[in-house]
């Protein structure tokens, strides 16, 4: 039985992955803060009680493992302490990778993200080749980018470590960070989302959970060491994406197209009055320039040399709608 250390199993992606690698007769060993938010996942995986920025606390859990998978990240619209992300995001991938290439761990799956690669300055998708360039437009774009610097001067190196970019993920699943596509989807079901940020021309690229979680799969069994991968979807104007949850909801699509400086003002003031009120920001002006991109990408490498597969982006939303109906989540 192979052995796996993986990091991030109490968030939206690494939760689903831990569960998908212990089904296939894998032994994981969970990285995890707090054993007890595994849920269910507890019984079916190894907890390792440690911390990211504390290397000590996980080094003896790296000993016989055939595989690292990194998916844990700091993943907010700001941070208080701005070298934060970059601690974590940065220096503790580092710090993992070169504990694992000591114990002679032999695969590396690193997840880093479609931000890593950059907006498309037009409508044409992006490839593996792409690298994001400054100015980035908030602490977690920044750190994710200067992640990527780091990783493949590791590669460099000769580690065997293999970069996973996967789109905007969408799907089933706990309601973290890494899921804004459904929070997006109940706002818009409570009639939050009055108009479009800019046109609405601007696209993204919808990856289901489930293609990226048997990409991660593919790319732990196939994927060549030193290579990046992108697991995408199908890319959407906002314009088309309303559009289709306006059917399948049964709701009047956005009207309103709402300049890009009016809602960097409004979002300006929510930071301030949040701040003040000691919250933790949901929104920036720097969020807001994130919106008017486009972040359209393409996984024909992915496809060919892993034999990844991408579900029609209307399938996938049918089955997140019925699954947030089924939990409550949307009327």
């Amino acid at each position: 039985m192979a052995t796996i250390f993986l990091t991030g199993a109490t968030g939206y992606l690494g939760g689903r992955l831990a569960a998908m690698f212990a089904d296939r007769g894998f032994h994981v060993r969970a990285l995890v803060r707090n054993p007890s938010r595994l849920g269910p996942l507890r019984d079916r995986v190894e907890p390792i009680r440690g911390d990211l920025l504390q290397p000590e606390t996980y080094r003896d859990a790296l000993k016989n493992v055939d595989g690292v998978i990194h998916t844990a990240a700091w993943v907010k619209v700001w941070a208080r302490d701005r070298q934060k992300p970059f601690r974590i995001n940065v220096d503790a991938t580092e710090h993992l990778f070169r504990m694992a290439a000591d114990f002679g761990v032999q695969k590396i799956i690193y997840t880093s993200s479609f931000f890593a690669l950059g907006p498309a300055p037009d409508e044409r998708p992006r490839d593996e080749t792409a690298h994001a360039e400054p100015p980035y437009f908030n602490a977690y774009h920044a750190s994710k980018a200067r992640a990527r610097q780091r990783v493949e001067k590791l590669i460099a190196e000769g580690l065997p470590i293999i970069i996973l970019y996967p789109g905007v993920i969408y799907g089933p699943g706990r309601l973290t960070a890494g899921n804004h596509v459904a929070k997006v989807i109940r706002d818009f079901s409570r009639g939050l989302v009055p108009g479009f940020i800019g046109t609405g021309h601007q696209a993204w690229n919808f990856a289901w959970i489930e293609d990226v979680v048997e990409g991660h799969y593919l790319a732990y069994e196939r994927g060549r060491p030193g290579e990046g991968y992108i697991l995408g979807g199908e890319n959407r104007s906002m314009r088309a994406f309303f559009q289709e949850l306006s059917v399948l909801l049964g709701r009047r699509p956005p009207r309103f197209s709402i300049p890009i400086p009016v809602v960097k003002g409004v979002a300006a003031v929510q930071f301030f009055v949040e701040r003040l009120l000691g919250r933790e920001p949901s929104i920036s002006p720097a969020v807001v320039s994130i919106y008017a991109r486009n972040w359209v990408y393409t996984s024909r490498k992915a496809e060919k040399e892993l034999g990844y597969t991408i579900t029609p982006f209307e399938q996938g939303l049918q089955e997140t709608i019925a699954w947030m109906r089924h939990e409550g989540l949307i009327r």
